[in-house]
C-alpha cells in the first residue's frame, strides 16, 4: 500500500509540473495581447481611416458645366457657341456636411469601443472558465486518487477475506464515473485552450494563472455614469441626427449659378455694321437657385427633429434599465460573496474534517465502506458547490465590468 501511495504521489507531482511548464498568461497582460492583436479592432482603425478621408468629400464643387453648339443662332448664317457654367454652394452646406462627417469618424471610434468591450467580456468568460474547470479538475483527480486507493484497497480486503464484492464494485463504478468526469473537462477545457489562443491572436497558447480564483473589481459598488457604452451610443446617435438637420436645412439655402458664353455672329448687328464670320462676341450670366416648393423638405426637417425626442425617451429609457440591472447585479455579487465567504470558513473546513474522520474510521473497521461513501459523497457535493458559487460569482463580476464599460 505505501508503494502504491508513493506512485501515486509522483504522478500528482509530475502532473502539476506540468501545468507549470505550460505558458501562463495574468489576465490584464491577456486582455492586452487581446487588444493589441484583435483583427476585428484593426479593421475599425482602417475603417476610421476611410472616415477621415471622407471628410474632404464635404467641399466637393458640383460639376462644371461645358456646352457647345452650332446652327442658325442667331440668323441664317451658320454660327458656333460655346458656354462654361458653374454653380456654387454657400459656405454653410459646405460646414454642415464636413460636421455630419465628422461625427461618422467618432461613431467609428465608439463602434470600436463597443467591439472592444464584447471581446474583453469574451476574454475575461474564456479565462475565468478555464479556471473554474481546472478547480473541477482538480477536485476529481483528488477523488480519483483517493478512489484508486480505496478500490486497491477492498481488492485486498476481499483476498483476505475481510470485505465483499459489492463494496468493491461500488467503489469501482465510482471510480470510473470520475474518469468520465475527467474526460469530458479535459475536452472542455482544451476548447477554451484554443478559444483563449484565438482571441488574444499571438501564435502561442496560454492557460490562465490557476491560483487567481476570482475577478478583480476596481469597484464592487460601482456606480452608473454618463460615460456609460449603453447611454453613450444613443448619445452619439442624437449627435449624429443633430448633424443632419443641419444638412437638411442647408439645402434650402439658394446655389449661385456663374456662366460664360462666346459666340460667333455673322451679319449686320444692332449697331448697323456688318459683321463676319470671325467676329465673336462674349456675354456672362450669374444667376441663383432657389428652393420655391420647401414644403416637402420642411417636414424632412420637422421629422428629424421629431426624432431628437425619441433619442431623448430613449436615453431616459435605457439610463433607467441599465441602472436596474446594474444594481441588481451588485446585490447579486454581494450576496454570493457572502456565501462564499460562509462556505471557505466554515463548510469547506468541515468537510474535510468529515472525510479525514471517516477515512480514519474506515481504515480502522469502524464503519463499513457503505457509511464511509455517504460521508465521502457530502464532501464532495460541498467542495463541488464552492467552486459553482465561484464561477457565479465570476460569471456576475464580469457583467458589472461588462455593464459599466466606457
Amino acid at each position: 500500500m505505501r508503494s502504491t501511495i508513493n506512485i501515486l504521489v509522483l504522478i500528482v507531482c509530475f502532473a502539476a509540473s506540468s501545468i507549470m511548464a505550460q505558458q501562463t498568461i495574468a489576465i490584464e497582460d491577456a486582455l492586452q495581447k487581446a487588444q493589441a492583436n484583435s483583427l476585428l479592432l484593426k479593421k475599425y482603425d482602417k475603417m476610421e481611416l476611410v472616415a477621415t478621408k471622407n471628410v474632404s468629400s464635404a467641399s466637393r464643387f458640383l460639376n462644371t458645366s461645358i456646352t457647345a453648339e452650332a446652327g442658325q443662332i442667331n440668323s441664317n448664317y451658320i454660327d458656333n457657341k460655346f458656354s462654361i457654367s458653374q454653380s456654387f454652394v454657400l459656405p454653410q452646406v459646405y460646414k454642415s456636411q464636413k460636421a455630419f462627417l465628422q461625427h461618422e469618424i467618432e461613431h467609428t471610434l465608439f463602434e470600436k469601443g463597443v467591439r472592444w468591450t464584447s471581446i474583453k467580456t469574451e476574454v475575461y468568460q474564456t479565462y475565468y472558465d478555464l479556471i473554474y474547470l481546472q478547480k473541477k479538475k482538480a477536485l476529481l483527480q483528488s477523488n480519483d486518487s483517493l478512489m484508486s486507493l480505496i478500490v486497491a484497497k477492498q481488492s485486498k480486503k476481499i483476498e483476505l477475506g475481510e470485505s465483499n464484492t459489492m463494496d468493491k464494485a461500488i467503489a469501482e463504478n465510482q471510480l470510473s464515473n470520475i474518469k468520465y468526469q475527467l474526460n469530458g473537462i479535459s475536452i472542455d477545457m482544451a476548447s477554451l485552450t484554443r478559444k483563449l489562443s484565438y482571441l488574444l491572436n499571438d501564435g502561442n497558447t496560454y492557460n490562465p494563472d490557476f491560483k487567481i480564483e476570482k475577478v478583480i473589481l476596481m469597484d464592487q459598488n460601482a456606480k452608473l455614469d454618463q460615460s456609460n457604452q449603453s447611454l453613450q451610443a444613443i448619445v452619439h446617435q442624437k449627435h449624429i441626427n443633430e448633424a443632419l438637420i443641419e444638412v437638411e436645412k442647408a439645402k434650402l439655402l439658394p446655389t449661385v449659378n456663374v456662366g460664360y458664353s462666346n459666340t460667333t455672329f455673322k451679319g449686320n448687328g444692332a449697331d448697323n455694321r456688318y459683321y463676319g464670320i470671325g467676329s465673336r462676341f462674349s456675354a456672362i450670366n450669374v444667376g441663383v437657385d432657389i428652393p420655391i416648393f420647401r414644403k416637402a423638405q420642411l417636414a424632412r426637417i420637422e421629422a428629424t427633429k421629431a426624432y431628437n425626442d425619441v433619442l431623448d425617451m430613449a436615453y431616459q429609457e435605457k439610463q433607467m434599465e441599465v441602472q436596474a440591472a446594474l444594481q441588481s447585479t451588485i446585490d447579486q455579487l454581494n450576496l454570493i460573496n457572502e456565501s462564499m465567504q460562509i462556505q471557505a470558513s466554515s463548510s469547506l473546513v468541515n468537510a474535510q474534517k468529515m472525510i479525514n474522520t471517516a477515512t480514519t474510521q474506515l481504515n480502522a473497521g469502524e464503519i463499513n465502506f457503505i457509511e464511509w461513501a455517504y460521508i465521502y459523497g457530502q464532501t464532495i457535493e460541498i467542495n463541488n458547490n464552492y467552486i459553482e458559487t465561484l464561477k457565479k460569482y465570476n460569471d456576475t463580476a464580469i457583467q458589472i465590468i461588462y455593464l459599466t464599460s466606457k
